[in-house]
């Protein structure tokens, strides 16, 4: 009987207990973790001139630059990082002057492809032309957009004796001139960021090339084209200058190869002249060149005696001499 009342009291204390361990955990306060703080909205940038940029100057990387914007300031209608990306704009040109720092609306510029893409890299008053180019004239391809290059024309001319007259007994000389110096070089072909794309084993020569000159120099060029060949000489970089000057030079093929023993315009020399005697009527010829035919002056071709006179001297007299064009054989 007492091991029953033990059992029992053991069990009312431990029960006991268990309810007060219970009813404590559930009455203790419970403890508040604080809230986290809401992070700082991104701060908003726009794209803005990096330099002082004039109305059709071409975008590059130095160009251009991210601002901060201020916060809950829309950016529309500026070009929000996020929504643009700058090398879009690489390439692209000025239609308003921008200062440093100002931000860049959309139609403050011109990106390639654009229908007036060209007329907004041409400076106030200059134009575009043109011309045909190849490997050899075009500097392999190694004057690109932005390059300044002098143009050569390389022709025929006739030769003139003392009264301007054409000496027809002499051959064409071959001569280059510099017809136009320091051409701001626009575009190759129809790419004007940018070379054209590499072809394999190097970069392909454009066909055409598109320079900036004066009205009066695209008269020049329109011209001088239909007259011989041009071809482009690129400038150093480091010794460009922007001034646009017509600075004329000359190059005969005499000067260039001295063997050829050719008679330029700007040191000709009287040929000697030979009279043919045929009775009481002369004839002068010039003693032309190997290959040219021509006659100075000439008054009677039925002869009956012949006399033979070169430069006021008798070189012998008869009936048998002949002439043909002009030239005594």
């Amino acid at each position: 009987m007492p091991r029953i009342f033990i059992i029992l009291a053991i069990a009312l204390i431990l029960s006991g207990g268990t309810w007060y361990w219970f009813h404590s955990l559930k009455s203790a306060p419970t403890a508040v973790r604080p809230a986290a703080a809401p992070s700082a909205p991104p701060v908003p940038r726009v794209l803005v001139a990096a330099v002082d940029l004039p109305t059709g100057t071409l975008l590059s990387t130095e160009s251009l630059k991210w601002q901060a914007w201020t916060p809950g300031v829309p950016t529309d209608p500026y070009l929000a990082e996020g929504k643009v990306k700058s090398q879009d704009y690489v390439g692209a040109v000025t239609r308003l002057h921008l200062t440093p720092g100002q931000p860049i609306l959309p139609d403050a510029v011109v990106l390639p492809g654009d229908k007036s893409f060209m007329a907004a890299v041409l400076a106030p008053g200059m134009r575009a032309i043109t011309i045909n180019v190849g490997p050899t004239t075009s500097v392999a391809g190694f004057a690109r957009p932005g390059d300044r290059v002098d143009l050569l024309l390389t022709t025929s001319i006739d030769r003139l004796d003392q009264d301007g007259q054409i000496l027809r007994y002499y051959p064409t000389l071959k001569a280059t001139e510099t017809i136009l110096t320091n051409l701001r070089l626009l575009g190759a072909d129809q790419t004007i960021s940018d070379p054209r794309p590499p072809a394999p084993g190097g970069t392909a020569p454009p066909h055409t090339v598109t320079l900036e000159v004066t009205p009066k120099q695209a008269e020049i060029i329109s011209v001088a084209s239909d007259r011989g060949g041009l071809s482009l000489v690129l400038h150093s970089l480091a010794g460009s200058n922007t001034d646009i000057v017509r600075h004329v030079t000359r190059t005969y093929e005499d000067e260039a190869i001295p063997g050829l023993g050719i008679i330029g315009p700007h040191s000709l020399r009287p040929l000697p002249i030979m009279t043919l005697v045929r009775g009481s009527d002369a004839t002068e010829l010039a003693m032309a060149p190997y290959g040219a035919t021509g006659v100075r002056r000439q008054q009677n071709q039925n002869p009956t005696n012949v006399t033979v006179t070169v430069n006021g001297d008798s070189g012998g007299s008869g009936s048998g001499a002949s002439s043909s064009g002009g030239i005594v054989h």
